[in-house]
C-alpha cells in the first residue's frame, strides 16, 4: 500500500501560531483584532483552534466569530462531539473563517482534560488535521489568492498540550511563525522574554510580539532585547472589561477593537510584510545558491536547481517545492485552471509575484531518506533535547583550548564511548572533526604502533643530552583493505583506498594507493535468499571443495552468526587466501602494517553487505601477524547497523576505531578515534616528537561533546527510543535478529520489514537488496554499474511524489532512517519503493538515456 504524503502549504497563505506568554494575556482579543484587521483588507483569513478546553462553553472560536462579525464557526469532529452535537455541512466548508479542531469540556490544562474526560489524541493527528485545515483554507481562497491564518495555541509555549507534549514542540513541525502576547503587567518583561526564548530555542521565527499597554513601559523594555531577532514590538490601548458580561462584555470588546484599529492594521501590515519577504527569500534561494555555492560530490553543469530546505523536524525536512495549482472555484460553481499565464497579486506584502505558470511554491514536509548524508539520528520529539544540550555548552563554554585542558563535556562523552562502542578493548578518546580526519588520525596511530612493536621506532627513557630532532630510517608502509573501500577525501585517507572516482590523479595528483586491497564476498538477498558473492579467486578456491554450496539462508539473522559460520568449508577457503595474501604481501619493499576495514557494510562503493566470516577471518589472520586493526565505523558505527559497534556483529575487536556521523544525532560535526593502550603507550616518549602531532582548532568542542552525550544517551534509552532492545540480564541481545553478540550488547528492533525486503529481491528490475539496522538498499539491473551510473536518477525522482527524499548512488537506490524512526515509517517507504518499481520507474530510466539524465541532472552522490 503506498503511503499517503502530507500536503504542502502554500506560500501564498500567510499562516501565524498565536502564542501567549501566560494565561489571560489577550491571545484570542489579538487573534480577533487581526482578523478584523484583515477583512477591512478583504484578505481572506482563518482563525483555527487546533485545542480548546472548557468547551463549548468558553469556546475562542465563537468569540473570534462573533467579533468578526458573526461569522461562521466550524468545527472538526473531535470539537463537535465535545459540543454534543453531529457534524453538520456547514463543518465541511473549507472556507469557514473560524473553526475549532479538538476540545473538552473541563476547563484545565488540555493534558489535564484528557486525564479527566479520555478522548486523548496523538500528536501526529493534532498536526495533521492542522495542516490540513490550512492547506484546505488556502485552496478555497482560490488558486492565485493570497491569504491570512491564525493558529492561536492554548495557554503558553512551554504549556502542556492534550498528550502532555510541550505546545511549542507539538507544533513545531508546522514552524509556524509566530505572533507573542506579552504581558503588560508588572513581571510581564521577564515572562514575555522566557516565552519568546522558548520559540527561538525551537527554530521558530517571531515577527512580532503584542502587549496590552499595562502602563509600565514593558514594550519598550521588551523592544531593547528582541530587535536584533527581528521581532517588531506593538503596545495596545488597555482594555477595562464592564463587570458582569453577556452582550455589554461583547459590546465592550467590540469597542476596543475599534479603539485599536490603527494598531491592529500597523500589526497585520508588519505581518504581511514579513511573510512576503520570507517568501521572496526562499523563492531567489535557488538563483542565489547557483551565484555562489561550490557543492560537495557535485558537477554543477548536471546539477538541477537546488532543493531548498526551509527547516528540519526530526526525520522529516520541510522543503520549498513547486506544484501545479488547485483549481479554483467560480462564482456560478464552475470550476477552472488558474490563468497559465498569470501574474498573481500578493496580497500579503502588496508584492507582485510572477510564478511558474501553472504552478505555485509550497513549504511541504518530505521524508530524509538519505539522513542527511547519513548523520541524521533523532526524531521530533528528543530534538528539543539536542537543542537545549547544544545551548547549554554554547552559553557555559562556548570553545576552550583542549591540549592539556579538560572540561565536563569531553570527560562525559569519553566515558561513554569506552564504556558503549569501546567496552571491552578502549581505553583512550583522540578527538577530531570529521570521519576523514579522524581515519588520518587512525592511520598515524596504527602505523606508529607497527614501528614499535617491530622495535623499529624504541620510545625514548629520557631526553637527549644534546640537540635532538633527528629521525629513524624507517621504511615506508602500506595497509591491507578491500576494493571499493572509501575512507574519506583527506590526502592520507585516499591513499588508504583503491583508486576509484573517489581517488585518484583527477581528484588528486599527489594520489599514490599504499595498499595491498583484496576483493571481498558479500552478501544480499537475492530473488528472496540471502546468498554469499564471491569475487573471481575466492570462487575458484571454493569450487574445488564445494565450500559456498551451503552460503544460502532464509533469513538474515543466520547468514551474520558469525560464530556459527566459523567452522564451515568457506571460513577455511577464506583463511587459506587471507594468509597467503598477507604472507606474500611481507616480501614488499612497503609492508603491510595495518589491517583498515569498513566493518560489514561499505558505503560510498554501493551499499554493498561484505560477508561478515570473511572480514572476521581477516581480522583473526592480521592480528596472527601483529598487525594492528582499524575499524573505520563512521558510517556503520554509533547504532547505524543497529549496534553501537559492528565488533558486536563480527564478534572481533579493533585496536583503533573511528566514529562520526551518527555521534552528535545530526546537530555538529565532531569525530572520534579511540584506541588501545598498546597504541597510546606508542607514542609515549621523552620528547614531544615521539607525540601524536596532530590536532585542529576545535578539538573536542564542548558544544559537539555534549551533543554527543544526549545523542547517545537517547538511542540506548528505551523510555526515549523505543527501538531501542537493551541485552538481557543473561547476556543476551534481548531477541533481536542480528546474529550472534557477545554479552552486554543490546540492540535496535528491526526497523525494515524483512519479508518486505525479500519481495522487492524478487523484483526482475532488482539484483540485490539487503537491509540492515537503519539502513536499506538495492541494486538495480542494469548495463551501468557503479558510482557514475545514473540509473536509479528516476528511480529516486519518482519517490519524491511519495514524500521521500532520497539521493541515487550509482545504481543503487537506498533509504536511511534514523535509530528513532517508528518501523512503520520504513514500512511505507518500502511500500513506496515497491510501488514505483513495479510501476515502471526503471524502464523509465532506461528510455530517457543520458541526455535526459544530463537535463534532470542530479548527481549521483552518496
Amino acid at each position: 500500500m503506498v503511503p499517503v504524503v502530507a500536503a504542502g502549504v502554500p506560500t501564498r497563505l500567510g499562516a501565524f501560531a498565536v502564542w501567549g506568554s501566560g494565561t489571560g494575556v489577550g491571545k484570542t482579543l489579538v487573534s480577533a483584532g487581526l482578523i478584523a484587521a484583515a477583512r477591512r483588507r478583504q484578505l481572506p483569513a482563518l482563525y483555527l483552534k487546533p485545542v480548546q478546553t472548557g468547551f463549548p462553553g468558553d469556546s475562542d472560536g465563537a468569540l473570534v466569530a462573533a467579533l468578526a462579525g458573526d461569522v461562521a464557526h466550524a468545527l472538526g469532529a473531535h470539537a463537535a462531539a465535545a459540543a454534543g452535537r453531529p457534524l453538520a455541512p456547514a463543518d465541511a466548508d473549507a472556507c469557514a473563517p473560524c473553526r475549532t479542531l479538538f476540545a473538552w469540556a473541563q476547563p484545565v490544562s488540555p493534558h489535564l482534560a484528557v486525564e479527566r474526560e479520555g478522548r486523548g489524541v496523538f500528536d501526529e493527528r493534532v498536526v495533521r488535521e492542522t495542516r490540513d485545515a490550512l492547506v484546505a483554507f488556502a485552496r478555497g481562497a482560490g488558486a492565485s489568492a493570497s491569504a491570512l491564518a491564525l493558529v492561536e495555541t492554548a495557554g503558553g509555549p512551554a504549556s502542556p498540550g492534550p498528550s502532555g507534549t510541550l505546545q511549542v514542540d507539538l507544533l513545531r513541525p508546522l514552524r509556524l511563525p509566530g505572533v507573542l502576547v506579552g504581558d503588560g503587567a508588572l513581571g510581564g518583561i521577564s515572562s514575555s522574554l522566557c516565552a519568546h526564548d522558548a520559540l527561538t530555542l525551537r527554530g521558530l521565527d517571531t515577527p512580532a510580539l503584542v502587549l496590552l499597554d499595562g502602563g509600565l513601559g514593558n514594550e519598550a523594555a521588551i523592544a531593547r532585547h528582541t530587535a536584533r531577532a527581528g521581532t517588531a514590538v506593538f503596545a495596545l490601548a488597555p482594555l477595562r472589561k464592564p463587570a458582569g458580561g453577556g452582550e455589554a462584555s461583547r459590546d465592550a470588546l467590540a469597542a476596543w477593537l475599534e479603539r485599536n484599529e490603527r494598531e491592529f492594521d500597523a500589526i497585520l501590515a508588519s505581518l504581511v510584510a514579513w511573510h512576503a519577504a520570507r517568501v521572496r527569500a526562499l523563492a531567489a534561494a535557488p538563483a542565489d545558491a547557483e551565484r555562489m555555492l561550490w557543492w560537495p560530490f557535485t558537477q554543477h553543469s548536471l546539477a538541477a536547481p537546488a532543493t531548498v530546505i526551509d527547516s528540519r523536524c526530526g526525520d522529516d525536512l520541510t522543503i520549498l517545492t513547486r506544484a501545479p495549482r488547485a483549481a479554483e472555484q467560480r462564482a456560478d460553481g464552475r470550476v477552472r485552471a488558474a490563468d497559465a499565464a498569470a501574474e498573481t497579486r500578493d496580497e500579503v506584502g502588496r508584492e507582485k509575484v510572477a510564478e511558474q505558470a501553472g504552478s505555485e511554491l509550497l513549504l511541504a514536509p518530505a521524508f530524509d531518506a538519505c539522513a542527511s548524508w547519513w548523520t541524521q539520528g533523532v526524531g521530533s520529539g528528543a530534538q528539543p533535547e539536542m537543542t537545549r544540550a547544544i545551548a547549554y555548552a554554547a552559553a557555559r563554554w562556548g570553545h576552550v583550548m583542549f591540549p592539556e585542558h579538560a572540561h565536563e563535556a569531553a570527560l562525559a562523552l569519553s566515558q561513554r564511548l569506552l564504556d558503549g562502542c569501546g567496552r571491552g578493548w578502549a581505553s583512550r578518546v583522540f578527538f577530531s572533526d570529521d570521519g576523514s580526519t579522524a581515519m588520518e588520525i587512525a592511520l598515524k596511530m596504527a602505523f606508529r604502533a607497527y614501528y614499535v612493536s617491530r622495535g623499529l621506532v624504541v620510545p625514548s627513557a629520557s631526553p637527549p643530552a644534546g640537540p635532538s630532532g633527528a629521525t629513524p630510517e624507517l621504511p615506508q608502509l602500506r595497509i591491507v583493505a578491500l576494493t571499493n573501500g572509501y575512507h574519506g577525501d583527506t590526502l592520507g585517507a585516499m591513499d588508504a583506498q583503491p583508486p576509484s572516482v573517489f581517488a585518484g590523479p583527477l581528484q588528486s595528483p599527489w594520489y599514490t594507493p599504499r595498499g595491498l586491497f583484496l576483493e571481498p564476498p558479500s552478501l544480499a538477498l537475492r530473488d528472496g535468499v540471502w546468498t554469499v558473492e564471491l569475487p573471481a579467486e575466492l570462487r575458484a578456491a571454493a569450487a574445488e571443495t564445494r565450500a559456498a554450496d551451503g552460503a544460502r539462508w532464509h533469513f538474515r539473522r543466520d547468514a551474520l552468526d558469525v560464530a556459527a559460520r566459523l567452522a564451515s568449508p568457506l571460513a577455511a577457503v577464506y583463511r587459506s587466501a587471507a594468509a597467503a595474501a598477507l604472507d606474500d604481501a611481507r616480501s614488499a619493499d612497503a609492508p603491510p602494517a595495518a589491517l583498515v576495514l569498513e566493518p560489514v557494510l561499505q558505503g560510498a562503493g554501493g551499499m554493498v553487505l561484505v560477508d561478515p566470516l570473511f572480514q572476521r577471518v581477516l581480522c583473526e589472520e592480521a592480528r596472527a601477524r601483529a598487525l594492528p586493526v582499524v575499524f573505520d565505523e563512521v558510517f556503520v558505527g554509533m547504532y547505524r547497523l543497529g549496534v553501537p559497534s559492528t565488533s558486536t556483529l563480527l564478534g572481533i575487536r579493533p585496536d583503533i576505531a573511528c566514529y562520526a556521523k551518527l555521534l552528535t544525532g545530526g546537530t555538529v560535526p565532531l569525530a572520534v578515534t579511540l584506541a588501545t593502550d598498546a597504541v597510546f603507550d606508542a607514542f609515549r616518549g621523552a620528547t614531544k616528537p615521539e607525540a601524536l602531532l596532530h590536532g585542529h582548532s576545535y578539538s573536542a568542542h564542548a558544544i559537539g561533546c555534549s551533543a554527543a552525550c544526549a545523542a547517545l544517551d537517547l538511542y540506548a534509552d528505551p523510555a526515549r527510543n523505543p527501538n531501542w532492545v537493551p541485552a538481557r540480564d543473561d547476556g543476551g541481545d534481548g531477541g533481536v535478529d542480528l546474529g550472534a553478540q557477545p554479552p552486554r550488547a543490546g540492540a535496535l528492533r528491526e526497523l525494515w520489514d524483512e519479508e518486505a525486503v525479500r519481495q522487492i529481491s524478487r523484483m526482475p528490475s532488482v539484483e540485490r537488496a539487503i537491509a540492515i539496522g537503519t539502513v536499506f538498499a538495492a541494486a538495480v539491473r542494469t548495463a551501468s554499474r557503479g558510482y557514475a551510473s545514473t540509473a536509479t536518477r528516476e528511480l529516486v525522482r519518482r519517490l519524491q511524489a511519495h514524500g521521500i527524499r532520497a539521493r541515487p548512488l550509482g545504481n543503487v537506490v537506498y533509504m536511511m532512517c534514523s535509530p528513532t524512526t517508528d518501523p512503520l515509517v520504513c514500512a511505507r517507504m518500502l511500500a513506496a519503493l515497491a510501488h514505483e518499481l513495479d510501476g515502471g520507474a526503471m524502464e523509465a530510466d532506461a528510455a530517457r538515456g543520458h541526455a535526459a539524465e544530463r537535463q534532470h541532472g542530479e548527481d549521483s552522490i552518496p
